[in-house]
């Protein structure tokens, strides 16, 4: 019996959390009201019950339901970082209180979705490549505690939908490597495949940073599918994906805000660690002093120059000369020119590549004095690649130094004997007429626009494929053809193939730091692959070609020679030809000399095969904007063209002798190679002191280690030595005398200059004659007068194309 005037209280709360009536009942669950029928409503009196019940429960229900509507309609909420976890309870309060106060993150629902939804692309401008790694990390951490995973592994499905070139644009390779790395070595989580679908072209560049860093193992396991879900389901099964997919899996979508929410939490729960109060605290105060000794360090070499009374280029901290190739819109050999033009009254100036002085040489009598004279003080280049990440440009001709080069080339010198051109020229001149037969029907006998570059690089491909490697192919009715498209990725100079081949010259010992390689993989293993089945196919069949492979068996077996007597007769192909040296041995054991593997034979004829197609493709498109800019030059040499014609058997196939005797066609292309040089920038490196006067008197001696520069085609527009350089004046060259030979350097000098000068000359002169044979040469809507260059290309190119008018000479 309760009796009168006693009083009675009631444990709501108590009510509320008894497991009797909510299991488990400190946990949030707003599915325990799902069905009102399974809550005990005896027992759930938020309001009280009866007839003194809280009058304004609607009010109050209604208040913060409309209030909540609002707030989530705008504003997702995640936890603050002042926000205690779990809640402790204010106990000096009347009510319900946090002890802490409820602090939150209000974030706009609309930014939220524009950066979080899977519907809407990744914006970097909001959310950082750093920043989506993070996420990506916390994601796979995730995924790594679930026990099934960890027995089972995971396959991965990453979908390409909506990849942009500002996105690819924040990847670099620095970042592959990393991101690679940590997932290759320091993930837990087995990595059974990696299947990438609804991947375009624009996919290939971002492929193309990330490929060089993966693992074999990792290779194995990618697959490719673009849109092609029947290629997809092969390798996984249908009701384990997706319906936009293709298969039969329904689950929910996990949306941006959901991963938001949980990305927001591991990162304020990080940032309350004592951890990352002391390393911000470290930060603080190493950070300027670490960047002050690093500055320090990087100016200590800076007074080199200065103290021995040097002209140089003024360096910027850190960076040196490089810091122009990224900051000023010129071409990488300008900016490695510009001391040329900034200090013309001396023989050589310096310049810094990071910290590390060198030299850049004026005078072109200097020059061939350390090229021919003083060989021995400069014999390497600057260039140090790899025989493990590079292992066919390493072992060619252009990138060998030492010994190893001396053997090089004294065991390479016969294969380029005029004659042995000449038995070469036979294929050159068979698969450049097939071509242009092609070109003829493909013209129907009207005039065509086309760009030069994509024509003469498969012409090019075609001949130095059929030379190099004795293959034939047809590029022009077949583009798709494997030697070609490897060919592309061979020769390749712009883009980040051109940004590597630029790092070997300006930053060599980076280079090889990074353990980069020029040439992709698969072109390494495709070209190593295709010559050793033919080099067996051969010795199998006994079968001789008049081609490069032929030649460098025959050194294989010692059997390649000068022909001494018919080489003189055929050792000109034009006043550019570079001139032959012999290379002395200096000793050495036989375990030295060169054994030609058949990887040492694809290398060759890779290296060749580049300069093949990448130098005469340039010398070609920009004779072909020369001629068709100065129409006058066009008409006299086809008229030569068509004079030498009267003298060939069929009257259109060139001989090797008929191309050596057209005196006007090799002075337009002799020209070409003044104004527009291939390579307009050449280097050494000074293997032993060496020392010599400059125009002021003062002795100068370039020390052992520096690398030393030659602007070849600083030489070539110098006006001292060719007047009113910019323009095209094939006359220069009617009267060899009147030609300053010491400046005019298209294919280098002295020993270490181009082997290879007769082969591109005569295949250029080739195409030439074929070409002006058939069409004439006419400017296109889309050609940029003057040309504009591309100064992103580590070759020279136009920025905008080589875009001319074919008009067929014979309807």
């Amino acid at each position: 019996t309760i009796e009168r005037g006693q009083n009675v209280s009631i444990p709501l709360k108590s009510f509320h959390l008894d497991e009797q009536f909510y299991p488990d009942p400190l946990r949030f669950d707003p599915e325990r009201f799902a069905d009102p029928k399974n809550i005990n409503q005896d027992a759930y009196v938020p309001f009280g019950t009866g007839l003194r019940n809280c009058i304004g429960s609607r009010v109050a229900l209604m208040q913060a339901k409309c209030i909540l509507f609002y707030m989530l309609s705008n504003f997702t909420i995640t936890p603050d970082v002042k926000l205690t976890i779990p809640i402790v309870i204010d106990e000096t309060s009347a009510g319900l209180n946090a002890k802490h106060g409820f602090w939150m993150h209000l974030h706009s629902v609309r930014d939220f979705l524009s950066d979080s939804s899977p519907t809407e692309k990744w914006k970097p401008s909001k959310v950082s490549l750093t920043e989506l790694f993070r996420a990506v990390q916390l994601a796979l951490e995730a995924g790594m505690y679930e026990p099934r995973t960890q027995l089972n592994g995971a396959v991965v499905i990453l979908d390409m939908d909506g990849l942009s070139l500002s996105q690819i644009m924040q990847f670099t390779p620095k970042f592959a490597a990393m991101a690679l790395d940590w997932i290759q070595q320091c993930t837990a989580m087995r990595l059974k495949a990696v299947h990438i679908v609804n991947n375009s072209y624009l996919f290939n560049m971002l492929f193309a940073i990330f490929k060089p860093f993966l693992s074999e193992k990792l290779r194995k396991r990618l697959f490719f599918h673009q849109k092609d879900w029947n290629s997809l389901m092969a390798h996984v099964d249908v009701k384990c994906l997706r319906p936009k997919y293709g298969g039969t899996l329904e689950c929910l979508e996990t949306d941006g805000k959901l991963l938001g929410e949980m990305f927001e939490l591991y990162h304020k729960e990080y940032e309350r660690t004592h951890t990352n109060c002391l390393v911000k605290m470290l930060l603080l105060w190493a950070l300027p002093l670490v960047l002050y000794l690093l500055y320090r360090w990087s100016t200590a070499t800076y007074d080199y120059f200065e103290k021995r009374n040097i002209p140089y280029v003024k360096p910027v901290p850190f960076f040196g000369q490089v810091w122009s190739f990224f900051s000023q819109a010129k071409h990488a050999v300008d900016v490695a020119s510009e001391g040329y033009h900034m200090f013309p009254n001396t023989r050589i100036s310096g310049s810094f590549m990071l910290r590390t002085p060198a030299y850049l040489v004026h005078d072109p009598v200097l020059f061939k004095q350390m090229a021919i004279k003083d060989f021995d003080h400069f014999t390497d280049h600057v260039m140090e690649l790899s025989v493990e990440h590079d292992p066919l440009l390493a072992r060619s001709l252009f990138f060998t130094n030492g010994a190893r080069w001396r053997h090089h080339r004294s065991g390479l010198s016969p294969a380029f004997t005029g004659s042995k051109i000449r038995n070469m020229f036979v294929l050159l001149s068979k698969s450049a007429g097939d071509a242009m037969d092609r070109l003829v029907v493909f013209s129907r006998g009207k005039p065509f626009a086309m760009e030069l570059r994509d024509l003469y690089s498969k012409l090019g491909n075609d001949a130095m494929t059929s030379i190099s490697f004795g293959v034939d192919v047809d590029s022009l009715t077949d583009p798709e053809n494997e030697f070609f498209l490897k060919g592309k990725r061979l020769a390749k100079v712009d883009g980040f193939p051109g940004l590597k081949l630029l790092m070997t010259t300006i930053l060599p010992g980076l280079f090889k730091l990074l353990r980069l390689g020029v040439l992709y993989k698969d072109v390494n293993e495709f070209y190593l692959e295709a010559v050793s089945t033919n080099i067996h196919y051969r010795e199998q069949n006994l079968i001789k070609r008049p081609d490069f492979i032929h030649l460098l068996l025959q050194a294989r077996r010692n059997e390649l020679n000068s022909e001494q007597t018919e080489d003189d007769a055929l050792e000109s192909a034009g006043f550019s030809t570079a001139e032959t040296h012999t290379v002395e041995q200096n000793g050495g054991t036989v375990g030295e000399r060169l054994q030609w593997r058949d990887i040492d034979i694809t290398a060759a004829a890779a290296s060749f095969f580049f300069g093949g197609i990448e130098t005469t493709t340039t010398v070609l498109c920009f004779t072909s904007y020369e001629l068709a800019v100065n129409p006058h030059i066009q008409a006299r040499l086809r008229a030569e063209i068509d004079s030498a014609r009267g003298e060939l058997i069929d009257g259109k196939t060139p001989t090797y002798e008929i191309l050596q005797k057209m005196k006007y066609l090799d002075m337009v292309v002799s020209e070409t190679l003044r104004r527009w040089a291939p390579f307009g920038l050449t280097n050494r490196r000074c293997t032993k002191d060496y020392t010599f006067t400059n125009t002021d008197g003062t002795r100068i001696t370039i020390e052992r280690g520096l690398n030393v520069s030659i602007p070849l085609k600083s030489f070539h527009l110098d006006e001292q030595f060719f007047p009113d350089p910019l323009r095209f004046d094939p006359e220069r060259f009617a009267d060899p005398n009147n030609i300053n030979q010491d400046a005019y350097v298209p294919f280098g000098t002295g020993l270490r200059n181009c082997i290879g000068s007769r082969l591109a000359l005569m295949q250029a002169k080739c195409f030439l004659f074929y070409m002006l044979s058939y069409f004439t040469i006419q400017p296109g809507t889309k050609l940029t007068v003057p040309l504009v260059l591309d100064e992103t290309s580590a070759g020279l190119n136009a920025k905008h194309g080589f875009w001319m008018n074919l008009v067929p000479r014979y309807v």
